[in-house]
């Protein structure tokens, strides 16, 4: 009877790309240019997460232009992604925008790559600054967005750690935790994956995960990974490690230990009261949405009680002690035999499921599981 449901928005994610040097993905670099893939790539991100992608456009290194294409996207976004303009070149001007408009939390994270990645907020909405590589790009954003685009539609996505061999050396990654895309494979060693680490995920049989090469440990050959796991893609990516103590106050740059920056930059959303918020859609629009609600049959169907399973129906409390081991035995007098969705049966308060009962001769059964009415 219920027409409607009430599941979680989904998130509204703003995505600007910043440099003099992009130029459209249709077009030809000319020299000193790139194209605009961090655009895309963020946009097949957002909505393979269940997001809604929101462009507005690549823009060239103009503080003003920048703060006003901000201001818009805030308006009308969840949430903004920002790629390029982070680093410490004069040029780079996010950081003092969003410290004009907004808050900076953390500019500077112990990660490769990634280090400039900022984070901050604005308008009590979560503001990112992802650096202008694309693969540095696509591993930020693997680690803060994707998990935060999870929690504002209520999906809570397990993390698996799956023990892996090199197949090639490993260098050293002086003190960041490093992430390399790899492949994961099965009766063989996998080919190399660190060029492709972009673009293999998104073709078949392409990149199968993240390899985390914590801070401190030393370089090494190819062989078992010591404390390197590696993090499938498809189940969501999440590594614990606590770092050295680093002062709350402000850095230029500073290295801020990877999952401490998740977890106050989480807090921080959180103390801000940013979560998830819900919409009432017909049900035939809710395919692949989270409900935000318990739904309840306005209406009983059946009208009478009805059996639950294939069975016998009996007094719950014939059956007590019943067990594996302990089986109770019936007379045929004492049950009665029911299919899914029979009325229950007069003097009858429960149903043990037919893989629990075993005939007898004389139409006596054995059971080997108590009910409950």
């Amino acid at each position: 009877g219920a027409a409607a449901v009430t599941v979680c928005r989904r998130p509204v994610v703003g995505i600007i790309s910043t440099g003099d040097e992009l130029v459209p993905v249709a077009e030809t670099p000319g020299e000193g240019q790139v194209r605009d893939v961090n655009s895309t790539m963020l946009r097949a991100l957002v909505e393979e997460a269940g997001g809604t992608a929101a462009g507005f456009g690549a823009l060239g290194d103009d503080e003003i232009l920048l703060r006003r294409t901000l201001d818009r996207a805030l308006a009308v976004c969840d949430m903004v992604l920002i790629s390029g303009g982070t680093s410490v070149g004069t040029k780079d001007a996010v950081s003092r925008v969003l410290e004009d408009c907004g808050e900076v939390l953390f500019h500077g994270i112990a990660m490769k790559p990634g280090k400039p990645t900022l984070l901050g907020r604005a308008g009590g909405k979560p503001v990112f600054g992802l650096p202008g590589h694309p693969a540095a790009a696509f591993f930020v954003a693997q680690l803060f967005v994707r998990p935060l685009l999870d929690r504002l539609q209520g999906c809570i996505r397990r993390r698996y750690a799956v023990p892996a061999v090199l197949a090639a050396a490993v260098r050293a990654n002086h003190g960041r935790a490093q992430y390399m895309g790899v492949r994961l494979s099965e009766g063989g060693p996998p080919g190399p994956a660190h060029q492709e680490q972009v673009r293999a995920h998104y073709r078949p049989g392409g990149l199968g995960g993240l390899l985390l090469h914590p801070p401190g440990l030393r370089g090494g050959g190819g062989g078992r990974t010591d404390r390197g796991v590696a993090l499938p893609l498809n189940r969501g990516p999440g590594v614990s490690y606590d770092g050295e103590e680093i002062p709350m106050a402000f850095q230029y740059l500073t290295n801020v230990p990877l999952e401490r920056a998740r977890r106050e930059f989480r807090d921080a959303l959180r103390c801000a009261g940013f979560g998830p918020e819900a919409e009432t859609i017909p049900v035939r629009d809710a395919c692949g949405r989270i409900t935000a609600e318990p739904v309840y049959a306005r209406i009983c169907a059946p009208h009478y009680p009805a059996c639950a399973m294939d069975g016998i129906a009996l007094e719950a409390r014939a059956t007590f002690g019943a067990t594996e081991t302990t089986p109770v035995t019936l007379g045929a007098e004492a049950f009665t035999a029911v299919d899914t969705g029979d009325p229950m049966p007069e003097g009858c308060d429960a149903v043990v499921m037919a893989e629990d009962v075993v005939g007898q001769e004389g139409g006596s059964v054995r059971l080997h599981a108590a009910a409950v009415p």
